[in-house]
């Protein structure tokens, strides 16, 4: 686990766990009071089981996402933390690509064991661009992720995007001033 500003050292460590991700090495990884500013990729890309975002911030975010997950993860926990000014989303859980595309999701988000993702008690505000149809957490192809205690504010579009995916419990959450400049 990492908490707040830490020293080079373990910033190495770090760096060469996540870089081996592929393999799925990188496991049980926690990142405590951490604050991301200004990124043009994705802030965070998690390819890791038991991945922790808490008390952080990640805002000026001009990639994909805040905290991007391409392949199938479990255990995500996003918590206590604050998105804002991100382009594209601010949370996105999109295992379709790990399962080759957008045809073989449907089987195989039937059998799939589910992930444990949660994403709860965080401050979404002032997120998505209006030329973007993303929202503020996206997911596709996940089975079992749990959306709640969340308070989204300013988005240009939705607050909780999802496809192909069973099993969501998206509950009590707040929604104040969402999709204010789209043309749809």
């Amino acid at each position: 686990s990492l908490y707040g500003k830490t020293s080079l050292p373990y910033l190495e460590d770090l760096y060469n766990a996540l870089r081996n991700q592929d393999e799925k090495e990188a496991q049980y990884i926690s990142f405590v009071g951490f604050d991301f500013n200004t990124t043009t990729g994705s802030g965070i890309v998690v390819n890791a089981d038991h991945f922790t975002f808490d008390l952080g911030k990640i805002y000026n975010v001009g990639g994909k996402a805040a905290i991007d997950c391409p392949d199938t993860v479990k255990y995500l926990t996003v918590k206590n933390s604050e998105f804002f000014n991100c382009v594209e989303y601010c949370v996105s859980i999109n295992t379709d690509e790990a399962n080759g595309g957008w045809e073989n999701i449907p089987e195989q988000v039937l059998n799939k064991i589910p992930g444990h993702n949660v994403i709860e008690n965080n401050y979404f505000h002032d997120f998505t661009l209006p030329t973007c149809f993303t929202g503020a957490v996206g997911i596709c192809g996940d089975v079992g992720t749990v959306v709640a205690h969340n308070y989204f504010k300013n988005g240009a579009r939705e607050a909780v995007g999802y496809s192909k995916s069973i099993g969501l419990r998206i509950e009590y959450n707040v929604f104040d001033a969402l999709t204010t400049q789209t043309e749809d």
